[in-house]
């Protein structure tokens, strides 16, 4: 049946969590697996924080090692939803951008020595299957890359699966066509890697609008020509930078890629078509060719610069000659709308 969307207004009053929502933080360094979270809101929105809170407390309840990196970001900056804490690492930055490969790399470089594997995941994602810990270890013995599902699943306002797709890595080991295609198949939720992904290589690749999940997975099945519509699209230099990075991954990964049998569950923050996904084979695309619009030209070399935590942020060169660009990413977050509501019986 067709859904029903409306948006609720919430005022964006602050949500803050509660103590007993962030215990996870106190878990045991045990084990040699350790989860990597980011939150970063920029615009305020309350969903994200109550599925931070949902994720936080599903982790609780597997006690895993984790750790987690906050930004806040141009309207986000007035408050936090974590706490002061030891493994949670607080940052600010004054322009919004999709961040979250720049944040899993921040706090992965920064883990404790004693891991080995490290479980970059998304903050509204839980995962279900028995044994999937084990299964996921076991997995990480063998092999590089693991995706930590099979199966992802979509869940709407009242917590109904409205909508499921097979995960990329899943389908590139059956052998199907354009495996790292995200509309068909699911790119992103979390990656599990060992932990020298992170002094082998560059990291993970991390684009202003949420390019990150798609490049990694293209990379590590060396199939980035794929993706070269897109970034080409955008600009040559786009383009150059990403290949350069996706050449170390798919030596790095050496077609070491795996997945668990898992079912990976993802909560509502409003509707997907307000995110204006570009899918990596982009012609006559009409987001495409909005974005192509005021994103063109751009250049990650040139444009983007780590500050001395590690941060990605313009450069002074780009906020003064591409203002273009800089406010059509800050607009681009403003119209997601992740407050609204849906409930897919209807």
């Amino acid at each position: 049946m067709q859904g029903v969307i409306c948006c609720r207004a919430t005022g964006k009053r602050k949500l803050m969590l509660a103590p007993d929502e962030c215990r996870i933080f106190d878990a045991d360094e045990a084990g040699e697996l350790a989860v990597v979270l980011c939150h970063f809101n920029p615009l305020g929105f309350e969903n994200p924080e109550r599925n931070l809170a949902r994720t936080l407390q599903w982790l609780e309840s597997e006690r895993l090692p984790t750790f987690a990196v906050e930004l806040a970001c141009g309207d986000g900056a007035r408050g936090t939803a974590l706490p002061d804490h030891p493994r949670i690492i607080h940052l600010s930055a004054r322009t919004a951008f999709f961040r979250k490969e720049n944040l899993w790399n921040i706090a992965a470089r920064r883990l404790p020595r004693r891991y080995r594997y490290v479980l970059c995941l998304d903050a509204d994602i839980v995962l279900h299957a028995p044994g999937w810990k084990d299964a996921l270890l076991a997995e990480l013995e063998e092999h590089r890359l693991v995706h930590p599902f099979s199966d992802a699943a979509w869940l709407d306002s009242t917590g109904r699966v409205f909508r499921r797709k097979t995960s990329a890595v899943t389908a590139f080991l059956a052998g199907v066509d354009a495996p790292e295609s995200g509309r068909t198949y699911h790119v992103g939720f979390g990656v599990a890697l060992w932990r020298s992904f992170w002094s082998d290589t560059a990291g993970l690749y991390n684009g202003p609008l949420g390019e990150g999940a798609s490049a990694l997975m293209a990379a590590a099945m060396n199939r980035t020509a794929a993706l070269a519509p897109y970034f080409g699209g955008i600009s040559p230099e786009f383009l150059d930078h990403y290949r350069r990075w996706a050449e170390q991954i798919s030596s790095w990964t050496r077609g070491k890629l795996s997945y668990i049998d898992a079912e990976a569950r993802h909560f509502w923050h409003g509707h997907s078509a307000k995110r204006k996904y570009v899918w990596h084979n982009p012609i006559g695309d009409a987001h495409f060719e909005d974005r192509q619009t005021w994103f063109a030209g751009f250049d990650p070399a040139g444009d983007m610069t780590l500050d001395a935590q590690g941060l990605l942020d313009w450069t002074p060169a780009a906020l003064a000659s591409k203002p273009t660009m800089v406010s059509g990413i800050e607009r681009y977050f403003a119209e997601r709308d992740e407050d609204e509501w849906y409930d897919s019986a209807f």
